[in-house]
């Protein structure tokens, strides 16, 4: 999927991640993380087409930030909200290099606050690192967390099985930054 002549990159394609994440929950009385969405600020980190924000917006969240580093899709995202009929008021695209901290979203400002984090098929080789860095960024620290007066924020990652998953390096990278 990655051939710039054709206009092709890794996140142009719907992977099975994303189309899992967005099935969790749906009309089966699982209560997945797409069951009560309202008054939700939903944050998608490596967004690709944005299937799993978008559905999220049409679940009812509040908000939702769609978060990519490569900019060719943003043009795709914003028709993506327009064929699905959803206000731009509803829907923010950002553009985050999880190489440069200074794209990372500022937590501490009350928009950036998300009640969801989700990363659908974002684990690969040599991005586990990049990915737990970006994740702890964008969730409060455990102090903040404790103080909070309503349910802490809740991240959800789908990654395939693979026999070269970078998973438990991730897990091992996540815990030490807490």
């Amino acid at each position: 999927p990655n051939n710039a002549s054709l206009g092709l990159t890794w996140g142009s394609v719907i992977w099975p991640s994303g189309t899992t994440q967005c099935s969790a929950g749906d009309d089966d009385g699982s209560n997945g993380q797409c069951s009560d969405l309202s008054n939700s600020r939903v944050l998608e980190l490596g967004c690709g087409t944005g299937v799993v924000g978008l559905t999220c917006a049409k679940l009812g969240a509040e908000h939702v930030t769609l978060t990519d580093s490569e900019s060719s899709l943003w043009p795709l995202l914003r028709r993506s909200i327009a064929a699905n009929s959803i206000s731009d008021d509803r829907v923010s695209i950002h553009g985050l290099d999880w190489k440069d901290v200074s794209t990372f979203l500022d937590p501490t400002v009350s928009a950036n606050r998300y009640d969801l984090v989700l990363a659908a098929d974002v684990l690969y080789a040599g991005m586990d690192g990049l990915f737990a860095r970006v994740l702890a960024s964008h969730l409060p620290c455990m102090d903040e967390a404790k103080g909070m007066q309503s349910k802490p924020t809740e991240a959800i990652i789908a990654c395939p099985f693979r026999t070269d998953s970078p998973l438990l390096n991730f897990f091992g990278i996540a815990h030490r930054l807490g």
